[in-house]
């Protein structure tokens, strides 16, 4: 198995402090805990926890950069309530910031859709307070994201978005960052020349700055660019054209090498031992691969990135098969896809499966190798498309619409002005002398009255919402305030019921009550009457239910994946009353005979066609046949008749238990 049309450039993330020696690192973060112990002030202490963080993060010691970075948040939180304007804002800040780093240990991890979620969520605190610089460093975090899970369309859109930012701002280094990140993305999808073109603009950016990390980096990926050549002429027969392009490639490798060792930079070192690994590979000199690769995977191992992991174990399953060594092949293989499996990205997974296929079939295993092959095709074609990449083209094409428009706008704009302000300077020499008294007292006679009018409808407006507030929180709290009430006569009312049947219905409808009941508390307690936090009040309704599992004798456990969204009154009262009638059925019929049991509630959007869904799965024994469903059940009656009120879809199924789910739109 050749690798000659695998693309592989790692995106590195760079930081702004560089550790040469893991002394210095360690000396450097006894000098920051010191500056963040004794400082005097808040915003003293939240610039010396910040790099503290950044330290800790760089010598990827995750346990200690999620332990102080709760100490940021809870500084934050203290801050932000602060009637200081610029202690405020420094809050604020700071809150963006403990997201922005818990997203990059979550990425570091290859839990990028949890990274996303919190990279997201910093991101609209930055733009909140028009932190510019810091939004487009979280805007590249995002590309990254985007691009460990193979969507490299959204990764070429925001990576473009944080570029404009940095040259609009002139951020040198940063520019270099984004510009090698383009270079990347455009080499993972095949596009060689405009990826040496991007990752030469960095390079030389970087070498101008005397950055050595950076450029150690910028120079293992043009080496990869000449790798790339090599394959192909490989694969065209010209022997002498890939030897000369593949010296060029081992050249360029080894300088990289050699530079990021004087800085101690472990991950560029790991990845270019890797794509040696990959050159002789191609060469098919497996035995000369072994070592690199080897050397490679250990180090991803110390820095314990997965997603690197899986492609060089693939590459390692590769040489052991070749070489004979089949035992360790099919261990490297099998381990890859494992991996890969934990990262969620489809490229990783792609070479995974396509490993393990050709390994089964060199080892006369067809039925496996046709299994894995099948998957294989899957994952390549969700990322190699034409509309994926004439999406991409589209992308930069805007860009470059909008950075050369902008251009001639300003030249424009400058010529415009130039000539307005001498016309309407002569126009003010010819009118001064007669119309300056007029205006000046009129204008001031007619301010002085609009300013006064102005104040007395501000007021007039200021008291009637205050008072209009006040009535609707009354409202909701009266209303809360009855719904207890019914709740408390239902629950006596089953308590002293001698029929088993009307002491459940009893229950059922206090059950519901509960759900509407809970909305109301948050409408009470929220500053927005017409949007509801879905994670909030979900939370909730469910609180209840866990009440009641307690009270049981089995071991039952109601577990949410609720995305951070807010609904509209009218679509999360019939959402929370589906959620209320799924779990009471799945508390009362799914764990019979069994001991223990897990209930899962989903709020998610679907990717795949922009639709919501909520739902339900237990691992009970399951639904009943068909013909042996309960067709007067009042609470799957409710449930069908809440999921039309939504426009939504309702799915049953078994599926290690039941499982429901209602499918709908958001409409604006």
């Amino acid at each position: 198995m050749k690798f000659s049309l695998l693309v592989f450039v790692i995106l590195v993330h760079l930081t702004f402090n560089n550790y040469g020696q893991d002394k210095e690192g360690a000396r450097h973060i006894t000098e920051l805990k010191y500056k963040y112990f004794n400082a005097e002030s808040d915003t003293a202490k939240l610039n010396s926890l910040t790099s503290l963080i950044d330290a800790y993060y760089d010598l990827s010691d995750f346990k200690n950069t999620l332990l102080y970075n709760q100490q940021l948040k809870l500084l934050s939180e203290k801050m932000k309530a602060s009637s200081i304007q610029n202690i405020k804002l420094a809050g604020i800040k700071g809150e963006a910031g403990y997201y922005n780093n818990v997203g990059n240990v979550f990425q570091r991890q290859s839990n990028y859709l949890q990274a996303n979620v919190n990279f997201f969520r910093s991101l609209n605190l930055y733009n909140a307070i028009n932190e510019r610089r810091q939004a487009a460093v979280v805007l590249s975090n995002i590309s990254s994201t985007f691009s460990d899970m193979g969507n490299y369309d959204e990764s070429l859109k925001y990576s473009f978005k944080a570029l404009n930012i940095h040259e609009k701002m002139g951020n040198t280094k940063n520019i270099a960052i984004e510009l090698n990140n383009i270079g990347a993305l455009y080499s993972d999808i095949g596009n060689r020349s405009k990826s040496l073109v991007y990752h030469q603009q960095a390079k030389s950016i970087s070498e101008k700055m005397q950055d050595n990390k950076s450029t150690a980096i910028y120079i293992g990926n043009i080496a990869h660019y000449y790798k790339s050549l090599c394959d192909s002429a490989a694969d065209a027969g010209n022997t002498k054209l890939s030897l000369q392009y593949q010296d060029t490639a081992l050249h360029y490798f080894e300088d990289a090498i050699h530079l990021s060792e004087k800085v101690s930079d472990k991950d560029n070192i790991a990845v270019c031992l890797e794509n040696i690994g990959i050159i002789y590979s191609n060469v098919e000199n497996y035995k000369e691969s072994l070592p690199y690769l080897s050397r490679a995977l250990e180090m991803y191992e110390q820095l314990d990135l997965n997603a690197e992991q899986s492609f060089c174990l693939t590459l390692l399953g590769q040489s052991y098969s070749e070489t004979g060594q089949n035992r360790k092949a099919e261990e490297s293989f099998a381990q890859a896809l494992d991996i890969a499996k934990k990262t969620r990205s489809h490229y990783f997974l792609m070479h995974a499966y396509l490993g393990n296929s050709e390994f089964y079939q060199n080892t006369d295993r067809p039925e496996n190798a046709l299994q894995y092959y099948k998957t294989y095709i899957i994952y390549r074609d969700s990322i190699f498309n034409k509309e994926n990449n004439i999406s991409l083209t589209r992308t930069e094409m805007n860009y470059e619409f909008d950075k050369k428009q902008a251009a001639t706008k300003f030249e424009n704009d400058k010529v415009v002005y130039k000539l307005e302000s001498e016309n309407k300077l002569q126009k003010q020499w010819r009118l001064f002398f007669i119309i300056v008294t007029l205006l000046a007292c009129g204008g001031l006679f007619f301010m002085k009255r609009a300013f006064d009018n102005k104040n007395k409808l501000a007021k007039i407006l200021s008291e009637e919402d205050k008072r209009k507030e006040v009535l609707l929180q009354e409202v909701h709290h009266r209303i809360n305030n009855n719904l207890q009430i019914i709740s408390s006569l239902l629950t006596l009312q089953a308590n002293s019921a001698d029929n088993d049947q009307l002491t459940e219905y009893l229950m059922q409808s206090q059950n519901r009550i509960q759900s509407l009941s809970a909305l109301h508390e948050l409408l009470y307690d929220t500053n927005s009457p017409l949007e509801i936090n879905m994670p909030d009040y979900i939370e909730k309704v469910l609180d209840f239910h866990r009440d009641v599992a307690k009270t049981m004798v089995k071991n039952i456990t109601i577990e949410t994946e609720v995305a951070d969204v807010k609904f509209p009154t009218k679509l999360a009262v019939p959402l929370a009353l589906i959620i209320n009638e799924l779990v009471t059925n799945s508390l009362k019929y799914a764990f019979k005979d069994l001991s223990s049991g897990i209930i899962k509630v989903t709020l998610d959007k679907n990717t795949n066609d922009n639709n919501w869904f909520i739902s339900l799965a237990d691992n009970g024994k399951g639904l009943p046949p068909s013909n042996e469903k309960r067709k007067d059940s009042l609470g799957l009656k409710l449930v069908t008749i809440m999921a039309k009120q939504i426009g939504g879809t309702l799915i049953s199924k078994n599926d290690n238990g039941a499982f429901f789910s209602v499918i709908f739109s958001l409409k604006k």
